[in-house]
């Protein structure tokens, strides 16, 4: 019998002695505590996929995952972003006007699909509609101001 073996474990509500559900709850913890010995990335996304099942003795800022504060950067890759923001570019001039909201949540899935098919991390966190204006805002943002500096250096 494999112990970390998902189909082992009782169902939640799982009609049978109180001991049934207690070993459910330290084999949860058993395994995620393996795992996170492992220092694999894996174990990270693990850990804070079980974190809802804990005790209630934790505090409830351990039982947050880093990503869940409101105010905090989205930290993605260059290269799913160089993908996403090609893709919004091209839709854009393709129609002569910037996409809606149901049009750049379809580019975004496309965006996602085309960065995993190229072998991109799974892990990668995946930006909401409002995030992903946000990323388009800055970046464009950020091409004025080098358009400025180039500008004043190469005057015509």
């Amino acid at each position: 019998m494999d112990m970390l073996s998902v189909d082992v474990l009782p169902p939640p509500g799982h009609e049978g002695d109180d001991e049934a559900t207690e070993d459910h709850t330290l084999l949860r913890l058993h395994v995620s505590s393996t795992s996170l010995q492992d220092g694999s990335d894996d174990a990270a996304a693990m850990a804070e996929d079980e974190a809802p099942g804990f005790e209630a003795s934790q505090s409830p800022n351990q039982t947050h995952s880093h990503r869940s504060s409101g105010g905090r950067r989205h930290c993605i890759g260059k290269g799913i972003q160089l993908i996403l923001l090609r893709k919004y570019v091209q839709c854009a001039k393709q129609f002569n006007r910037i996409p809606d909201r149901l049009t750049t949540e379809q580019l975004l899935e496309q965006g996602y699909d085309e960065f995993y098919y190229q072998g991109g991390n799974l892990n990668e966190p995946r930006l909401n509609y409002a995030a992903f204006l946000k990323l388009v805002r800055n970046r464009r943002s950020e091409v004025t101001k080098q358009n400025r500096r180039a500008g004043r250096i190469n005057p015509r």
